[in-house]
């Protein structure tokens, strides 16, 4: 059964054995199971979308798991060239929480793809990777000024 991507839930799968006893020729076996989150990241993918020169601006929260908790060590993008960004530690009782500051940059009229990756000290997730997009517009022309003359 695979169980990637499915943190959070519940997983339940019946399988059917075959026997050779006349009186139980099948049996129904059936396997419940909870899966553990490693993380919970929100949101999962960032997109900027505005106007030259507009101030865009996301926080991005990243909580370890319970049961598979881990310590961000650096953050690292692909390109860089359009974004930002600057992490926090919160401690909260026992654990602890990330907040990850992504800002714009661009200024220009453009559309880019970027890719942060979250290096962890985790063997079950050591990289943790979020999507940036951006659409950033032209500003609208200024309307055309009245000069109070007739032609």
């Amino acid at each position: 059964m695979a169980t990637g991507g499915r943190g959070g839930q519940t997983l339940k799968k019946t399988v059917r054995v075959i026997t050779n006893d006349p009186k139980k020729k099948e049996i129904p076996l059936t396997l419940k199971v909870h899966i553990d989150r490693i993380y919970t990241l929100t949101p999962e993918n960032v997109v900027f979308k505005g106007v030259e020169g507009e101030a865009l601006k996301t926080l991005v929260s990243l909580v370890p798991g319970k049961v598979f908790p881990f310590v961000l060590k650096e953050v690292n993008a692909k390109r860089g060239e359009n974004i930002r960004y600057q992490i926090a530690e919160i401690k909260e009782g026992k654990g602890v929480r990330y907040e990850l500051t992504i800002e714009n940059t661009r200024r220009a009229a453009g559309v880019y793809f970027d890719t942060l990756y979250l290096k962890t000290d985790s063997e079950r997730k050591p990289e943790i990777q979020i999507t940036v997009f951006g659409n950033i517009s032209k500003a609208p022309d200024p309307p055309a000024r009245k000069t109070g003359r007739v032609n």
